[in-house]
């Protein structure tokens, strides 16, 4: 009887771990201002406008441009519908325990469609236009064209609270257009010459445990500030 074939691992690419674990650190560091300025210890006001709003902006364009990149490089012909909802159904309960979280701690201003929730709705979206990298980029180019040109008022739904996390799908859909783009140009597979191996390794470690990270990062900056700041008060 012949041996069962074996089937060769996927390699796994350099870039979207890449933006993966830059976006984590900016956002270590944006969480880490936010919580700083939450126990009065720094208001950060002459740096108000980067870290309250371009930084933000930065972090989540960069986790949006891996959804379109991560979703052509695990489904670049068809698609496994298994793996597929099982990672979906991840970010999903990841998302609904933000939610039952910031509801429980900060009703005022608790996240009923943040980062997570967003990448739930558009890895739906998106998925269908993976094998087409122009079409995308000409969608991009439209929606920033109309969001920073005309400031578009897009539609979608709104509670009426200062949620502490609001990521509609546009014009954030964008980001991952342009990383489904970047996959139909070759980009992927940039080589990364000159970053030491180590780097590289720790990249991917980090790639891998996105989500855990995304998850337990600000209650442990959080913790720590309790801790340092606020528990003699």
């Amino acid at each position: 009887m012949a041996a069962p074939a074996i089937t060769p691992a996927r390699p796994r690419y350099l870039l979207p771990d890449l933006l993966r674990t830059v976006a984590l650190i900016l956002m270590l560091i944006f969480h880490t201002c936010f919580d700083l300025r939450y126990f009065r210890v720094w208001d950060l006001s002459k740096a108000a406008p980067f870290i309250w709003h371009y930084l933000p902006n930065l972090i989540v364009g960069l986790f949006f441009c891996a959804v379109g990149l991560s979703l052509c490089l695990a489904y670049p012909q068809k698609v496994n519908w298994p793996k597929f909802g099982r990672r979906l159904a991840q970010i999903a309960a990841g998302a609904a325990l933000i939610s039952i979280v910031t509801y429980w701690y900060y009703p005022a201003g608790w996240i009923y469609f943040g980062t997570l929730h967003c990448i739930v709705f558009i890895s739906l979206v998106a998925l269908p236009l993976r094998k087409f990298p122009k079409t995308c980029l000409v969608l991009a180019i439209i929606i920033l064209v109309a969001e920073v040109g005309w400031e578009v008022p897009w539609p979608w739904f709104y509670v009426d609270n200062d949620s502490l996390d609001y990521i509609p799908p546009l014009p954030w859909i964008s980001a991952s257009f342009i990383g489904i783009w970047i996959y139909g140009q070759g980009w992927h597979c940039w080589p990364a010459v000159g970053l030491a191996d180590g780097l590289k390794k720790g990249i991917h470690l980090i790639g891998r445990h996105t989500l855990l990270i995304y998850l337990l990062h600000q209650p442990v900056i959080f913790g720590l500030g309790y801790f340092l700041f606020n528990r003699s008060k």
